[in-house]
C-alpha cells in the first residue's frame, strides 16, 4: 500500500539517477557493497556509467592512473577502444562472457598494454557450474576458431607454435562451467593434439622439401665434381707457361673471315689485333662464338650476348678456355695498349679462387647431401607423444560415454603416414613460452606442453619423450577448484608500486 501521493513516487523515481538504480538493484551495487564490507572506502570504487561526458571520463582514468580510484566496475562498450588507464590496472575480472570473442580482446588490451608499470598481472573468469555460461564460452569458441582459420588461412611455421589463445581460453573455461572434471580433461588432450597436428602438418611440408632437395642434390654434387676436375686442368695447363716470361707469344687470327693465325711477339701488338677481331665481332649479326686465337695454352673466344629483358644484344664478352674444356673464363676487351692481355693474365691467376671457391661448394653440397639422409632416416620425433594422446583422449571419451555424458563436436587429427613411424630419438616436449592466459576462479587447467615450431630443422630430436598416463586422472571437483591459483601472466623490468587497481 502506497503512504506517499503518486506524485511524489514519480517524482522520486524520476530523480533517481542511473547509478543510483544500479547501486539499489544491480550487480554493480551487490560488488560494490561486498567490497566496502571488506574495508575499501566508497569512494575508491567507482562505476564507469557515473562519468557521462568525455571530460568526466578523462578525469576517471587519470584519477584510476593516479590510483585515487582503485576499482572500477564498467562494461565492454564503456571501457573498452581507447581507454587509457593501464598504469596501475593490476586485474581483470570477466564478470560475464560476451559474444563476440573481439570483445574479450577490447577488455585484457585494458590491461595488456605498455605503460603498465606491474611485473605481473592478473586475469580472472567467473562461471557458473551447470549453467548458460557454458554455451556462452561455446560459443565464443566456436567464433574464435572460426576467426582464427580465416586469418592463418593455409598452415605456416608461424601458425604452427600455437592455437590462438582466446579459442584455448574459451574451450578451458566453458569445460569448467561444465562441472565434470573428464570433459575439463578431454579440452585439454584437444587442445594440444591441435597443437601437434598442426606441427605435423608443418612438419610433413618440411619433409617434402628435404625429399625435393635429396633428389636434387647428387647432380649439383656431380656437377661441382666436374668442376672441380676443370678448374685443376685448367690449372695445370696454366702452370706449364710463365707469366713473367720475357717471351710473350699469342697466336690470333688474321681476320673472322681467314683461319690463318699470325704469332705476335709484342703485347701492344696483340692488344690491337684482338680490338680488331672485336669489332668484327661486334658488326656480326647472330651471337655465335668465335675463335680469336690462343695464348699461354687456352683457346681465345669471343661473342655477342643478347639481354634476355631488353632483347638486344650486349656488347662483346671475351672467353678462355682449355681446348674442348668444360668450362669458360670470362675477360674483358680494353681498347687501351694492353688491357685486353692484362684482364686475361689476371683471369688465370684467379684460377686458384675459382678452384678453392668450387671445393667449398662440394664439401657443402656433401655433408648436405649426408645431413638430409640422415634426416630422412628418422620419423617424426612427436610421433609417440601424438599416438599416446590420441589413445588417452579414446580413454576418457569412453569414460564420458560410460558416465551418459553427451560427446559432441568430436574433432579429427590427421593420422600420421609411414615416414612419421620411422624410428627415431624421442624428443622431450619444452615448455611453452611465457604467455598471457586467462585464470578461472572455479578451477585450473591441466595442460600438457607442446613444443615450439623449430627453425632450421622440425625433425631434431635430442631428449627423451615424457611418459603419460594412459588412464583418465582421477579428480573431484573440489579437488579442482583447490587448484585454482592465479598465474603470472606478463612480466616487466619495471618495479611494482603498492596502489594497485582492479577492472570488473
Amino acid at each position: 500500500m502506497l503512504t506517499e501521493p503518486p506524485a511524489a513516487l514519480h517524482h522520486e523515481s524520476v530523480a533517481e539517477t542511473e547509478s543510483e538504480r544500479l547501486d539499489r538493484l544491480g550487480i554493480y551495487g551487490e560488488i560494490k557493497r561486498e567490497l566496502m564490507k571488506r574495508g575499501i572506502p566508497a569512494d575508491e570504487i567507482a562505476f564507469i556509467h557515473d562519468f557521462e561526458t568525455p571530460a568526466k571520463k578523462t578525469q576517471a582514468f587519470a584519477d584510476a592512473n593516479a590510483g585515487r580510484i582503485r576499482i572500477l566496475l564498467a562494461s565492454t562498450e564503456k571501457a573498452g577502444t581507447g581507454v587509457n588507464m593501464q598504469e596501475r590496472l593490476y586485474a581483470l575480472h570477466h564478470l560475464d562472457a560476451p559474444w563476440r570473442p573481439a570483445d574479450v580482446e577490447q577488455r585484457e588490451g585494458r590491461i595488456l598494454r605498455q605503460g603498465n608499470r606491474y611485473s605481473e598481472v592478473r586475469i580472472f573468469n567467473y562461471v557458473t557450474e551447470n549453467s548458460f555460461d557454458g554455451y556462452m564460452w561455446q560459443t565464443l569458441e566456436n567464433k574464435a576458431r572460426f576467426i582464427a582459420q580465416i586469418m592463418t588461412g593455409e598452415v605456416t611455421a608461424r601458425s604452427a607454435e600455437d592455437v590462438d589463445d582466446l579459442v584455448m581460453t574459451a574451450a578451458q573455461v566453458k569445460a569448467i562451467a561444465s562441472g565434470n572434471p573428464r570433459i575439463l580433461e578431454r579440452v585439454s588432450i584437444e587442445v594440444e593434439l591441435a597443437r601437434l597436428s598442426r606441427l605435423y602438418s608443418v612438419w610433413r611440408n618440411s619433409r617434402r622439401h628435404l625429399k625435393w632437395e635429396a633428389e636434387a642434390l647428387p647432380t649439383r654434387v656431380r656437377e661441382a665434381d666436374a668442376r672441380v676436375t676443370a678448374h685443376e686442368q685448367a690449372i695445370a695447363v696454366r702452370d706449364q707457361s710463365n707469366e713473367k716470361s720475357d717471351s710473350f707469344i699469342i697466336k690470333v687470327r688474321r681476320s673472322l673471315d681467314t683461319e690463318e693465325m699470325l704469332t705476335i711477339t709484342e703485347r701492344v701488338s696483340a692488344n690491337e689485333r684482338l680490338e680488331r677481331l672485336r669489332r668484327q665481332v661486334s658488326a656480326q649479326i647472330h651471337s655465335d662464338q668465335q675463335i680469336l686465337g690462343s695464348y699461354r695454352g687456352f683457346q681465345l673466344l669471343a661473342n655477342k650476348q643478347r639481354d634476355r629483358e631488353e632483347a638486344f644484344f650486349t656488347p662483346v664478352v671475351g672467353w678462355f678456355t682449355v681446348p674442348e674444356g668444360q668450362l669458360l673464363y670470362e675477360f674483358k676487351f680494353s681498347d687501351t695498349a694492353t688491357g685486353t692481355i692484362q684482364s686475361i693474365d689476371a683471369q688465370l691467376r684467379s684460377l686458384d679462387t675459382h678452384l678453392n671457391r668450387t671445393l667449398q661448394t662440394q664439401r657443402e653440397l656433401r655433408h648436405q647431401q649426408e645431413q638430409l639422409t640422415a634426416e630422412l632416416s628418422k620419423g617424426w620425433e612427436y610421433a609417440p607423444t601424438y599416438e599416446a594422446l590420441q589413445q588417452q583422449l579414446q580413454v576418457v571419451n569412453q569414460a564420458l560415454a560410460a558416465d551418459g555424458s553427451e560427446i559432441s563436436d568430436v574433432p579429427t587429427f590427421t593420422p600420421l603416414d609411414a615416414d612419421a613411424m620411422r624410428v627415431c630419438a624421442p624428443a622431450a616436449i619444452p615448455k611453452q613460452p611465457l604467455a598471457i592466459r586467462a585464470n578461472t576462479a572455479a578451477t585450473s587447467l591441466p595442460s600438457f606442453a607442446i613444443p615450439d615450431q623449430q627453425t632450421e630443422s622440425p625433425i631434431l630430436a635430442t631428449a627423451e619423450a615424457p611418459t603419460l598416463p594412459m588412464e583418465p586422472a582421477r579428480i573431484t571437483l573440489e579437488e579442482l577448484r583447490e587448484q585454482a591459483r592465479p598465474t603470472p601472466a606478463r612480466k616487466s623490468s619495471r618495479a611494482p608500486s603498492t596502489a594497485q587497481m582492479s577492472l570488473w
